[in-house]
């Protein structure tokens, strides 16, 4: 025989020394009243002497060369079951299985399968346990080793071209004529668990025109109880006018009944010696990366290039790991079906409908089936070949393209400082997933913020997910508010879209008005509307200015952020007033999502010292500025400070009662009316523009008379007394100076005493 490589080997007829009473001691032996042992995961393969190429259907130079072998399934994963444990038996046929090809009896070709679910063993047909399946009274099986008979006489040796070459031997130059014995050879890829390969023959030659050859494995109970087979029938020469469909060119019996083509413990697999190659049928899958159901270059073939699961996940290491799929063969008037894995090529060696359908597995979806590079419907499972089987050299590709589906996911968060950064999650935002820009779904984002669509299909070339989100009244983007994918999506893919929002604050300025001028008391403090106040942003005044309302409040709504900036607000100063708090105040920086801001400004009026101030009252003399006149005792009711000590003045008090007011500043008009007769207008007789005039200056006068930080000196004020005379602006001498009157100079002086 030759190895894989093609060396020539000598190898003697060893079996295994495993006998099936070994097997009852052990508990394992089987009989034809139990459920057959052994069925439906693994399968069988032909394969090289050593066990290390499976299913080298077009490189066998002869029938010698052809070992069986069983396990998980070819390109199956890695964790796929092997054969069930228990005893086998095994037969060649042709294609359809009509004629039986194997020379010995069904009991020289029992096999056992461990539970590792390899085959571990070829089980002697002398062991004694095998009468319980042959039914046999005496043993004509003696092992010629003990001299009863001559080796060639036994049923499981069939004499080759040298009668006299030892058992496992084979003439100096195998051809196709020359035959051997049931060899052993451990399994060089599965030696760990004890497996070994057996060779086939003796068997005769395939009338099949291809060259082709089916080999079985069904379980000794199945093969026993089904119909009753004969463990110990030697197979006998079939006439020629029964053999059919095609000549036998030198051996071949009628088929055997213990194999049930149907059943679902028997395993068959077809295999090829002749140069004359039968028909094939390849069956293959690629991953449509873009979708667009052709295998494009670079496309990676499954079973190969990548591998899968039962649970269409990618695996390592790769291979095995190809797609299943269901491949159905015409077999004896009916048809076989069994499990395969991507990329597998079978013999298609007899006339007829061949199918392959490949499995569902979840997170795919098809998008390509063809048969001999013919496009057939991209959701087809199932693609059907006619085989016509009648000129060497016909083949055929049965090729399915499956796209793995993609997860798109939109994920939702708050960002506190508007920078941009995904702060938190939130939920029950609302998300959509579009294609080209359209949308197709709508969703509400969970409590991780996010929503995913699963198991999105393949696009045509240009068209793209995407996905975006609905901006609420009161909410900034700080973050694209959609986002666009790849076009076309990749199969497997995973696209993701991160959305950040701030959600817009307020900011409000009050006023209020203090009656009291004491921030201490706050029963006296009231909303002051139609105040002026203003935003600004970092420092920068934001217009128009703004105006408090009704409530002594005005609130700018939904601002948005200010990354590394911030709120504040200010007041704009009216004069009457002076205000007890800042006029001026700066919010946290940066603002915060959602916040409210709010500063409340406090002033208090102050009527400066108007002539009302000086005019005073009659109670006593301890109300308003009257006492602090210089009366020269003219009312004893009126306190006397003619140097103004008592009051903290540092000035010469100017005012004498019984002086009139020309006497000071001269009217030129013999006026004879006092300042304190101007000050107090209930005295006047006339409300003209002197009087006015005259009122506010001595005011004006007194005030700067007292030594307070007043606008104008009273050198300045005769002065622009004179002005108004002359050119007849008293009118406006009034106003310019009832303004110097009430503006805000820290308030009138006051006594120790009041």
């Amino acid at each position: 025989m030759r190895t894989k490589n093609g060396f020539r080997l000598s190898t003697r007829f060893a079996l295994v020394a495993l006998s099936l009473s070994a097997f009852l001691v052990l508990g394992l032996a089987v009989t034809s009243a139990a459920q057959p042992p052994g069925g439906g995961s693994g399968a069988i393969f032909t394969t090289t002497p050593d066990g290390g190429i499976v299913n080298e259907n077009v490189h066998y130079e002869g029938r010698h060369y052809v070992y069986l072998d069983g396990g998980p399934k070819q390109n199956a994963p890695a964790h796929a079951a092997g054969l069930d444990e228990g005893f086998y038996v095994f037969q060649i046929t042709d294609p359809p299985g009509k004629l039986l090809l194997s020379r010995d009896p069904a009991r020289c070709r029992i096999v056992h399968v461990n539970a590792e679910g390899v085959i571990d063993a070829l089980v002697p047909p002398t062991d004694a346990a095998v009468f319980g399946y042959t039914g046999a009274t005496t043993d004509n099986w003696q092992d010629p080793g003990n001299g009863n008979r001559p080796y060639q006489d036994e049923p499981c040796h069939i004499p080759g071209p040298d009668p006299d070459s030892a058992p496992g031997t084979y003439a100096p130059t195998p051809d196709i004529t020359g035959v051997g014995r049931h060899d052993t050879n451990p399994d060089v890829d599965h030696n760990d668990v004890g497996a070994i390969v057996v060779q086939m023959m003796p068997y005769g030659l395939t009338p099949n025109p291809g060259g082709v050859y089916k080999a079985w494995l069904t379980p000794i109970d199945a093969y026993v109880a089904v119909k009753g087979a004969d463990l110990n029938d030697v197979p006998s020469q079939l006439p020629k006018g029964k053999q059919k469909p095609h000549e036998c060119y030198d051996f071949c019996a009628a088929a055997d009944p213990g194999f049930v083509p149907s059943h679902r413990y028997t395993k068959t697999d077809n295999f090829k010696v002749t140069e004359q190659f039968p028909a094939e049928i390849t069956v293959r899958k690629f991953e449509d990366l873009n979708g667009n159901g052709v295998w494009d270059p670079g496309e990676p073939e499954i079973g190969v290039d990548k591998c899968v699961d039962a649970n269409g996940e990618f695996v390592t290491p790769c291979p095995p790991g190809g797609w299943p799929y269901d491949f159905t063969e015409p077999l004896d008037g009916g048809t076989k079906t069994d499990t395969f894995y991507t990329p597998f090529t079978h013999v298609a060696a007899i006339p007829g409908t061949y199918s392959a359908e490949e499995f569902y597995l979840p997170g795919w979806e098809q998008t390509a089936s063809r048969l001999d590079d013919s496009y057939q419907d991209p959701f087809q499972k199932k693609v059907d070949v006619q085989v016509a089987a009648s000129a060497p050299g016909e083949t055929h590709e049965i090729v399915f393209g499956n796209f793995k589906t993609v997860d798109v996911t939109a994920c939702k968060y708050e960002d506190f400082d508007g920078d941009g950064d995904q702060d938190a999650p939130i939920e029950g935002w609302t998300v959509h997933l579009t294609i080209d820009g359209e949308i197709v779904n709508t969703q509400q984002t969970g409590p991780d913020g996010c929503y995913t669509w699963e198991n999105l299909g393949p696009l045509p070339a240009g068209s793209y997910y995407d996905v975006s989100e609905t901006v609420p009244y009161g909410w900034t983007p700080t973050s694209p508010t959609e986002y666009v994918f790849e076009s076309p999506p990749q199969s497997g893919a995973s696209y993701h879209g991160d959305f950040t929002n701030f959600k817009n604050v307020k900011v409000t300025a009050c006023k209020l008005k203090d009656a009291d001028g004491d921030l201490a008391t706050t029963d006296d403090q009231t909303p002051k509307s139609g105040w002026p106040v203003y935003l600004t942003i970092t420092g920068v005044r934001q217009e128009p200015t703004q105006y408090t309302e009704s409530d002594g409040c005005y609130t700018w709504e939904n601002l948005p952020p200010v990354p590394g900036g911030y709120y504040d607000v200010g007041e704009d100063a009216q004069e009457g007033w002076i205000a007890l708090t800042d006029t001026y105040h700066v919010f946290e920086s940066p603002p915060q999502s959602g916040a409210s801001y709010s500063f409340t400004f406090i002033n208090t009026p102050t009527q400066g010292c108007t002539p009302g101030f000086w005019q005073g009252g009659s109670d006593g003399g301890q109300a308003g500025g009257r006492w602090l006149w210089d009366t020269n005792g003219l009312f004893s009711d009126v306190i006397s400070d003619p140097d103004w000590v008592a009051s903290g003045g540092d000035g010469a008090n100017p005012y004498n009662h019984s002086d009139g007011f020309c006497d000071f500043f001269g009217c030129g008009d013999g006026n004879t009316e006092t300042m304190w007769h101007f000050v107090n207008p209930d005295m006047w007789e006339v409300n003209d523009d002197f009087h006015k005039a005259a009122r506010s200056l001595t005011a004006a006068y007194l005030n700067a008379s007292w030594g307070m930080a007043y606008a104008y000196s009273t050198d300045e004020l005769v002065a622009m007394w004179e002005d108004a005379l002359a050119n007849g602006t008293l009118l406006g001498l009034h106003y310019d100076l009832d303004k110097a009157n009430n503006a805000p100079i820290g308030g009138c002086p006051i006594s120790a005493g009041q």
